[in-house]
């Protein structure tokens, strides 16, 4: 997609790759190329099936490259 999922936009983290993760405020997870200007929507449900809250509070990213992400819901 060429545009974000919210215009709520409560976290922004730069990845060690280059890309941009974008927390969202009831629009979720998505991570922005700026090479190209697209976003990317990452689904977020548990390895059960359960879906994630979409609103994303706090965006880390850890020493071995895995992202964190903190929502209403709790931290994944």
């Amino acid at each position: 997609a060429n545009s974000l999922s919210s215009n709520a936009v409560t976290a922004l983290m730069p990845a060690t790759d280059g890309r941009v993760w974008v927390g969202t405020y009831a629009g979720g997870l998505l991570r922005f190329a700026p090479e190209t200007g697209i976003f990317e929507r990452i689904p977020m449900q548990l390895a059960n099936g359960q879906k994630v809250n979409p609103n994303i509070w706090s965006l880390a990213q850890d020493a071995d490259g895995h992202v964190w992400v903190g929502t209403l819901g709790g931290l994944y």
